[in-house]
């Protein structure tokens, strides 16, 4: 068994002395601070950065939507599971972590209460074979609990995971494609909205020009990017637009809404953290940042956006962010001009301005 390591999620630190040579861990966001362990362990994980970290470490590591057709079939002595903030991610993970492994082989499972974890336990413990396959209780450390289910041999039905990995129409906007893995998946986000118009009012004011290279941060399923091309495209403006993230959930619904919608001449959806590793600089920056990671607020992560706009914004640029209204933006130590263009709904559009 490998020692314990800190990380930034305790249930991940409860996990962790669980991993073995031939472990399975199934890594969503919390697993963002983990200290990997050494040794043979395999990780899939629906995060970029999370798999690359992983492969740093030296562990065989997967990056794509929870797809464990990668595995090509192997078999695992046991598998770890922090328990995902959305119930269709928690079944479809349950669901190939449970036929990933051997006979008798153990799937050990953790979060606190508020996470929903004596359910999640409740239907792991279904699908591995009812109450007869529960291998160790839950058990109370702190305010997390941490339990483990044995694979059984006879077969179970599988968990309702809302057909996890198939992309589909919104329901209020089926031109758009989307699906369960992203942030506000079913909807197209009221604040998104108003940063697009936010913009596009600004540029009809003359206040800012057209750009002919953009970024869509954080892109999700593509709303803001895609929708902003359509936009110049109609204005006659050839431009470059990038769209990325880190979710891969995210990459494909933007991939496939880029290739039925876009307009752009020049377009690309990348792979990366908070726009890490991307090349070159951009006029026009559009970003709606996360400020959950797992079911935690974390102010840090729109900091971490920030730094990056910094970083990718091009002399004279502007970028334009759209975030509660609870969240100072202003206040993390970049060196851009900040201004508040409106407050509307509970959400406020801040335009940030590169000095020539």
């Amino acid at each position: 068994m490998a020692t314990a390591a800190r990380t930034g999620d305790p249930a991940v630190a409860l996990l962790l002395p669980q991993c073995g040579a031939a472990t399975l861990i199934a890594a969503d966001e919390h697993w963002a601070d983990a200290v990997w362990p050494s040794g043979a362990a395999t990780v899939i994980s629906n995060r970029c950065e999370i798999a690359a970290a992983a492969a740093a470490a030296g562990l065989q590591s997967y990056f794509n939507d929870f797809d464990f057709a990668a595995l090509q079939g192997q078999q695992f002595d046991s598998a770890l599971l922090r328990l995902p903030k959305e119930r269709p991610l928690c079944h479809h993970l349950i669901n190939q972590l449970y036929a990933s492994l051997k006979p008798g082989a153990l799937l050990w499972l953790c979060g606190a209460k508020n996470d929903g974890i004596k359910t999640g336990f409740a239907r792991a413990s279904e699908r591995f074979g009812g109450a007869a396959a529960v291998a160790s209780k839950l058990r109370k450390h702190g305010t997390l609990y941490l339990g483990a289910v044995a694979k059984g041999a006879t077969a179970t039905p599988p968990l309702d995971s809302q057909r996890y990995p198939e992309l589909r129409p919104l329901p209020a906007a089926p031109q758009w494609q989307s699906k369960p893995g992203i942030f506000g998946w079913q909807k197209i986000d009221r604040g998104s909205e108003l940063l697009l118009h936010s913009w596009q009012q600004l540029v009809n004011q003359s206040e800012l020009t057209a750009p002919r290279r953009l970024l869509d941060l954080g892109c999700g399923y593509g709303y803001l990017g895609i929708s902003a091309a359509q936009w110049l495209a109609g204005q006659r403006q050839p431009f470059e637009l990038v769209l990325t993230d880190n979710n891969a959930s995210a990459l494909l619904a933007c991939s496939a809404n880029l290739q039925q919608l876009a307009t752009a001449a020049s377009s690309a959806v990348v792979a990366a953290d908070a726009g890490a590793g991307i090349a070159g600089q951009f006029e026009l920056i559009l970003c709606n940042p996360p400020f959950h990671q797992g079911f935690s607020v974390e102010a840090s992560l729109t900091t971490k956006f920030l730094t990056a706009t910094e970083q990718l914004l091009q002399p004279g640029g502007a970028a334009l962010f759209v975030v509660n209204e609870f969240i100072a933006l202003d206040n993390a130590a970049v060196p851009l001009h900040f201004t508040e263009v409106v407050r509307r709904d509970g959400f406020k559009v801040v335009l940030m301005q590169r000095r020539r």
